[in-house]
């Protein structure tokens, strides 16, 4: 018989951080937004032609950019083990 090597699974314990999950809701709700203004005014961005794509995303990124940017993480910098000890 082969030896087999063992393999076993472990759960993850990362837990998004405060600034990955503020980001999160952020970027949901702006793409939200982002679609509802498509819907109802088509022509919004219609100066950029086929930028408008970019613009669209971009001004997703940058909403969720500037709220993790924004959002206390939670750890202190001196802190090395990421325990708050």
């Amino acid at each position: 018989m082969a030896d087999h090597a063992k393999v076993t699974f472990t759960q993850s314990t990362l837990a998004p951080t405060r600034k990955v999950a503020a980001s999160g809701v952020a970027i949901l709700g702006m793409v939200i937004l982002v679609g509802a203004g498509t819907a109802l005014t088509p022509d919004l961005f219609d100066f950029a032609g086929r930028w408008s794509v970019v613009i669209y995303g971009g001004l997703i990124a940058g909403v969720g950019w500037l709220t993790a940017y924004l959002t206390k993480s939670g750890v202190n910098f001196g802190d090395n083990h990421g325990d708050g000890k």
